[in-house]
């Protein structure tokens, strides 16, 4: 759809970049909030191994669902691309972040 394809597509070609320049040591990417509990039963604690639950997003829409399944899919994408291509890859996921929108509604 118009977000989450355009999401992982720019990660990946972020990514596809880094690799190519072949001086960049190590990859930062601000992840989400959106990425680890969005799911229907929230959890006492979250670690790496947690991420909110596509299907679950895609079959309740709750505002902002697109949000949280771009950004969980392209993360996911990110990590298994890393892996593939021996990319240092670090996520950090800011407790809040404010600003204006990209587009002119949200999703």
């Amino acid at each position: 759809n118009e977000v989450i394809k355009p999401t992982i597509n720019g990660v990946l070609d972020i990514m596809k970049a880094c690799q190519k320049a072949k001086t960049v040591q190590r990859l930062v990417f601000t992840s989400s909030a959106g990425t680890l509990n969005a799911v229907e039963h929230q959890k006492q604690m979250y670690d790496e191994s947690c991420w909110s639950d596509v299907e679950f997003c895609r079959r309740v829409k709750m505002t902002g669902w697109m949000y949280f399944v771009s950004k969980t899919l392209a993360e996911q994408e990110a990590w298994k691309f890393a892996q593939e291509h021996d990319i240092d890859l670090i996520t950090i996921i800011p407790s809040l972040v404010v600003g204006s929108f990209l587009m002119p509604t949200m999703p």
